[in-house]
């Protein structure tokens, strides 16, 4: 498919792209080689071919979701240096 100069011009301005004429003409030379690279995929026989999300075969890898007791404040709290009435202390961050 031929793309023409105005083609480009309206679709930049739709963009809100300026483009100098020769940026122009090397855009138009550029989108019309990909469409005709995008027409001779179209004309591949792909019947019985299963689409792929990736070409990669993979499984996610997570593990099982498992219930279990968690850590109690008491032994968080073993591992924090500063502490005043039972609570963490941190550094303040507002004046």
């Amino acid at each position: 498919m031929e793309i023409t100069k105005e083609m480009v011009s309206y679709t930049a301005g739709l963009s809100r792209i300026h483009l100098e004429e020769e940026e122009t003409e090397e855009m138009g030379k550029a989108l019309s080689e990909f469409l005709n690279y995008v027409e001779a995929l179209n004309q591949l026989n792909t019947e019985g071919v299963e689409p792929l999300a990736h070409i990669l075969l993979s499984e996610n890898v997570m593990r099982q979701d498992v219930v279990r007791q968690s850590s109690t404040v008491e032994e968080i709290m073993e591992n924090i240096d500063a502490k005043e009435d039972g609570m963490p202390v941190v550094p303040r961050t507002i004046d």
